[in-house]
């Protein structure tokens, strides 16, 4: 042997037995708590050296093969060989991952000084008249059942993988449908209980698509008295809610409610505008504008006149960098100005 197939050698397993050793702390271990980083640890440890060794060995047969020291009716069978045995290692860690199954762990422990032993035994002059005839075919047949075993063990746990996690899903979609039927119990409880004299802020959790009940609630909603006055309050104080509860709580679209809601608005435009000192921002959808478009849509059609507070969106939105979100919103503003 050259020196370089020395060298190979003794790389091939030096990374072997570090691999061996590693995947010690991983085959057939149960681990629970700190000791799982640990495992996790010597697992990917024992892929990289597993990769190594695998590495150095296709050196160690790639100069067997062109110094002439492999017999040519082996070439074929080492081409296809060594990517199979690699991806049967591959398959045995993917397996050994579950403490239950240890065995497949032999895979990686006998492929590699197998290879290289039979590379060693090719430089041998009292070995190689052996290994070069029938000994070569003996050796690929090991290591193609080697090569093979792991693969019918790894399909059964790829289906049965699959099937846990389908039944996972049913047991999920199974659990979110109890669980919106338990919500929505309650919130019809919580709903019947709810008095005329109930302000709309102590409605909100009954308003949302989670709570289950969000069309009764809305349609118990629009027969409490203090709905009007709240909500002009609540746009006066600058409440976003309130803005985005207009179009569906049958309004009258008085006086002091389009007051209240360019006040809101004002308020809202003055809290968002960028200053000239500001570092300039992309705009982004999120805010109070796409929030606000029903309710302005909805005071546009019942007589308010929006076009200042329209102007001075369309102005903050403007202060902005270019972006996807701000074109949409500019050309929202922009429709809304032609039905004012």
């Amino acid at each position: 042997m050259g020196v370089a197939d020395v060298v190979l050698l003794m790389l091939t397993m030096a990374c072997w037995f570090v691999a061996l050793v590693s995947l010690s702390q991983v085959v057939g271990r149960d681990v629970h708590g700190d000791a799982v980083v640990g495992q996790a640890i010597a697992f990917f440890a024992a892929l990289a050296f597993l990769g190594l060794t695998w590495l150095w060995l296709g050196g160690l047969l790639l100069m067997a093969s062109a110094g002439g020291a492999m017999p040519a009716s082996a070439h074929l069978a080492a081409l296809l060989l060594y990517p199979a045995s690699a991806a049967g290692a591959a398959a045995a860690i993917y397996l050994v991952q579950d403490p239950k199954q240890w065995w497949p762990a032999i895979v990686p422990a006998l492929i590699p000084p197998i290879a290289a032993g039979y590379v060693f035994a090719l430089h041998r002059p009292e070995l190689r008249a052996l290994f070069a005839g029938r000994g070569s075919f003996a050796v690929g047949g090991v290591i193609l059942l080697l090569s093979l075993a792991p693969w019918p063990s790894l399909f059964q746990t790829l289906a049965r993988k699959s099937e846990q996690r389908a039944e996972h899903e049913r047991a999920q979609q199974q659990w979110d449908i109890e669980e919106k039927a338990r919500v929505r119990a309650e919130n019809l409880l919580k709903l019947a209980a709810m008095s005329p004299d109930e302000p709309v802020m102590n409605w909100y959790g009954l308003l949302e698509d989670e709570g289950g009940v969000r069309a009764e609630a809305f349609e118990k909603l629009r027969h409490v008295p203090r709905r009007q006055a709240d909500i002009e309050d609540m746009l006066s104080w600058g409440v976003p809610k309130a803005m985005m509860l207009l179009p569906d709580l049958d309004l009258a679209p008085t006086p002091q409610l389009c007051a209240s809601a360019h006040a809101f608005l004002r308020k809202r435009v003055r809290d968002s505008a960028q200053g000239p000192t500001d570092e300039p921002a992309p705009y982004t959808s999120e805010g109070y504008v796409t929030e606000s478009i029903a309710g302005i849509r909805w005071l546009i059609s019942h007589g308010c006149d929006c076009d200042l507070s329209l102007a001075a969106i369309d102005a903050m939105v403007r202060t902005y960098k270019d972006s996807p979100e701000r074109q949409k919103v500019l050309a929202s503003l922009a429709e809304l100005r032609r039905k004012s």
